[in-house]
């Protein structure tokens, strides 16, 4: 089993190309059933609150790191907007979304 069974990373939602199941293992989209990807993308809808949660710490996290390296706190770069519908939105955006969406010949949620 791998170190990571059970953690969705951020980064894996940046990416067109795989998902990591919950055992940690990879598995390509384009090798995925139909059904596989449609149960893979109604769980990543239904963790978009909490998925997003976690980018929002992560972006004040950077934030607060450049102010430490001498990022000019005059030039503030705005918060990520907060909520439900910022969250879906979100997660429609990402990567892996986009693309499963697209092989599953969605064009809209």
């Amino acid at each position: 089993m791998n170190e990571n069974a059970g953690v969705i990373r951020l980064d894996t939602l940046m990416q067109s190309d795989h998902c990591v199941d919950r055992h940690g293992n990879q598995h390509a989209l384009t090798d995925m059933t139909q059904g596989y990807l449609q149960n893979v993308l109604g769980y990543l809808r239904d963790g978009a609150v909490r998925l997003y949660e976690m980018e929002i710490q992560r972006h004040e996290n950077q934030m607060f790191l450049a102010e430490l390296k001498g990022w000019d706190p005059e030039r503030p770069e705005p918060p990520l907007p907060q909520g439900t519908a910022a969250a879906q939105a979100w997660m429609e955006g990402t990567s892996i979304v986009t693309a499963i969406r697209t092989l599953l010949g969605e064009t809209s949620q």
